[in-house]
Order: C-alpha cells, then sequence, then structure tokens
C-alpha cells in the first residue's frame, strides 16, 4: 500500500468501521464499502468517514494482478479530548 489516509474523526464517537474496498490493477480504489462484518458500530458519521478515507487510499500497480481486487481496511476511532 503506498497511501493510507487518516479518517477525520467525528466529535464524540468511537468504534471500529471495516470498510470493503475494490482496487483496480492501477491501485486506484474503484468502490467502497463501509459497516462491513466486524465493525463495531452503525454510526453512519462514522461509517461516511471511514468510506471518505478509503476512497483517497493508493495501492501498489500490478499489472499482472486481476481488473478488480477486493479487500479490507479497518478504521478505530477512538473518543478524541
Amino acid at each position: 500500500m503506498l497511501k493510507l489516509p487518516t479518517p477525520e474523526y467525528p466529535v464524540g464517537r468511537s468504534g471500529s468501521v471495516v470498510v470493503e474496498v475494490r482496487v483496480d490493477r492501477n491501485g486506484n480504489v474503484t468502490s467502497v464499502r463501509g459497516g462491513m462484518r466486524g465493525s463495531t458500530t452503525n454510526d453512519s458519521e462514522l461509517i461516511m468517514a471511514a468510506e471518505r478515507a478509503a476512497r483517497l487510499a493508493k495501492f501498489d500497480v500490478d499489472p499482472n494482478a486481476t481488473s478488480i481486487q477486493t479487500g479490507t481496511i479497518t478504521y478505530v476511532f477512538r473518543l478524541q479530548d
């Protein structure tokens, strides 16, 4: 992975959000879906923040990979002071 942006942290919220990402051969994220199995919250603000960050992720280029690869990113949101 080349780049994994940190999501914005909504104030007063915590939990883990698992985001499914689909990535093309060029390492670009083509789609995201938050709140997957393993998430500890269904808070829509946390899910949207995780999805926004996941869309900006950049993965290694692999011309020999399948056209679309699927994986997950887990974001852990902790209460901020």
